[in-house]
């Protein structure tokens, strides 16, 4: 039930041409429906009255004919087109759903998703929800209603007859697809989950081709993806199978409802308590009436695989433990400017971790503040930015902005990260930059690289913003990956600018240089500084020292320099 809700909810915007959609699908039906008991019921009451040698009019059924089978063709074109319009339209929304609900927590990537399951899930699992409304959806709202219209109009003319041919509805409409539903959860999970293994070894192998050649494991990796290859092909056959099988069922129960009909309408004709050509009309009737059921039992035969990836696409979307949740941001504050952020008495640990990753934590960001957080790795450090873009919950304690309390995450609406991991993508610099800043011309790029300490960089290349990057950013080394993710932060247009570890990989004169103009230009932003490294904490107005997602200290840097405490010790450590 939670996956029919899911994929009904899909729909959400575009219900009126899913509606419509419906509408036309069960137009065509009832036109072909009708089309073949008329005709049914028009050859036989022909032959009666040629036997009897009485004049017969041709012209009605003759001319309702025409109309069913015009009804019938031009149906199925609008069907298709509407339909179809409403799939496409729904391709283009999920997939901009997922994006948008995706982009806040990509700068601190997604813990527990390689990028190949990622791919699986943004590739072929969002390709089986697009085909739902189409292959799922639109077959059992159309097989319920044309149903009902069928079994009420055969009620009209004869109750038992038309009892057999619910009861022949409801076998190929409900048991046949329950059944093969039944058999195809285990294939249809076991296919999605194969194919997502598949890629991530795919991925592994592409990306660590040099790795497995250097250690003589090129082999043994490719025997295991051979491996997950048989597993998926075996799981796809299964499936293929029950779905031969489900069409071939309901070929078969149309031709004995059409018998079952006819065995029981044959002796109320007999009696007379049936007209013959009533009881052809409705042995036809049955037979058609199966057109509307027949897709139902591959419908469902690949139930358990959508209901697979339906559970693979949902946390994407729905921001629940292993994503970020939706920010609640107060509707009087100005989001051009910087909000006043306070974190008070935050808890908060990892999902399934036993250790708290924050403990207590009190911290203060006024609007324009320059705060550093320092401490060893694992001391809580992007722990708090992963807080404030709502990739974390706290367990207790409060976010506030501008003194009200809010929901976690709401501080996302104002961040630009430069994260201690670049994630840069496959293809020219300009690309890469214009993910913050799609409007970014190209004396803004060039300007933002210059304040990253790019520019030398920059100038040096070939095509200059045309240069094309591979992923990840090769072949940049790690200290010119992180520069490029500082500028591109400097595009965006969040007002809290978050640097984390800026200057890894960086020489001390190039990390100096690049602090020094980020902190003396970036004059109206909040800058937060998260580093294990004393360069540039000499512009901070405030240092927090982390440990163990404790504060041992805070304040004014030169202050806490000038006397025995955590930071000062901090300060000798790094420059011994």
């Amino acid at each position: 039930m939670r996956t029919l809700i899911f994929l009904a909810g899909l729909l959400k915007g575009n219900r009126r041409r899913a509606a419509a959609g419906l509408a036309l699908a069960v137009v065509s039906m009832l036109a072909n429906i009708a089309l073949m008991a008329v005709s049914g019921w028009f050859l036989t009451g022909m032959a009666l009255a040629g036997a009897a040698g009485a004049a017969y009019n041709v012209f009605l059924p003759s001319s309702l004919i025409r109309g069913c089978a015009i009804l019938r063709t031009g149906g199925r074109y609008l069907e298709r087109l509407a339909t179809h319009e409403a799939t496409f339209r729904l391709i283009g929304a999920l997939r901009a759903r997922v994006f948008l609900a995706l982009a806040p927590r990509l700068p601190f990537g997604l813990p527990g998703l390689h990028s190949g399951d990622l791919a699986a899930r943004l590739g072929g699992d969002l390709d089986s929800l697009q085909r739902a409304y189409l292959q799922v959806l639109v077959p059992s709202a159309a097989a319920l209603l044309v149903g009902a219209a069928v079994v009420a109009y055969g009620w009209s003319l004869a109750p038992a007859i038309a009892a057999v041919i619910a009861g022949g509805l409801l076998l190929g409409g409900v048991g046949l697809p329950a059944l093969l539903a039944l058999a195809g959860r285990r294939p249809g999970r076991e296919a999605v989950a194969a194919a997502s293994a598949l890629r991530v070894w795919a991925v592994d192998m592409a990306e660590g081709r040099e790795e497995l050649a250097a250690f003589a494991a090129t082999d043994r990796h490719g025997a295991r993806m051979d491996g997950l290859q048989s597993r998926l092909e075996a799981a796809q056959r299964r499936a293929t199978r029950q779905d031969a099988l489900g069409v071939a069922g309901a070929q078969a129960l149309g031709s004995l409802l059409l018998w079952a009909v006819l065995l029981v309408g044959a002796p109320q004709v007999v009696v007379g308590a049936l007209a013959a050509p009533d009881l052809a009309l409705l042995a036809f009737l049955g037979l058609a009436s199966v057109e509307a059921v027949g897709p139902l039992a591959s419908a469902f035969q690949a139930w358990g695989a959508l209901a697979a990836a339906s559970e693979r696409v949902r946390p994407l979307l729905d921001g629940d433990a292993s994503g970020p949740a939706a920010a609640e941001v107060p509707a009087a504050v100005d989001r051009r400017a910087a909000p006043h952020v306070r974190l008070e008495a935050v808890r908060l640990r990892y999902p399934g971790a036993a250790a708290l990753a924050l403990d207590g934590l009190t911290l203060d960001l006024p609007p324009g503040s320059r705060v550093a957080l320092v401490g060893p790795s694992g001391s809580g450090k992007s722990t708090v930015v992963a807080l404030l873009a709502g990739f974390l919950r706290p367990e207790s304690g409060a976010l506030e902005l501008d003194g009200r309390p809010v929901r976690d995450g709401a501080a996302a609406a104002w961040l630009a990260v430069a994260p201690q991991t670049p994630h840069l993508l496959a293809g020219s610099v300009r690309r890469n930059l214009a993910v913050a800043a799609p409007d970014a011309d190209e004396a803004a790029m060039v300007e933002a690289c210059g304040k990253a300490g790019l520019g030398g960089w920059l100038a040096g290349l070939p095509d200059g913003l045309e240069t094309m990057i591979g992923a990840g950013g090769r072949p940049m080394s790690g200290g010119e990956a992180r520069r490029l993710a500082v500028a591109r932060a400097l595009l965006g247009d969040g007002p809290l600018l978050v640097l984390d570890e800026p200057g890894e990989g960086l020489d001390p004169a190039t990390e100096q240089a690049m602090l020094g103009r980020l902190l003396t230009e970036e004059t109206g932003r909040t800058i937060l500084l998260i580093t294990h490294r004393p360069t540039g904490l000499e512009l901070m107005d405030h240092v927090a020292v982390l440990d163990r997602g404790r504060v041992l200290e805070q304040g004014d840097p030169r202050t806490l320099a000038g006397r025995d405490g955590p930071f000062r010790r901090f300060l000798e450590r790094s420059f011994v």
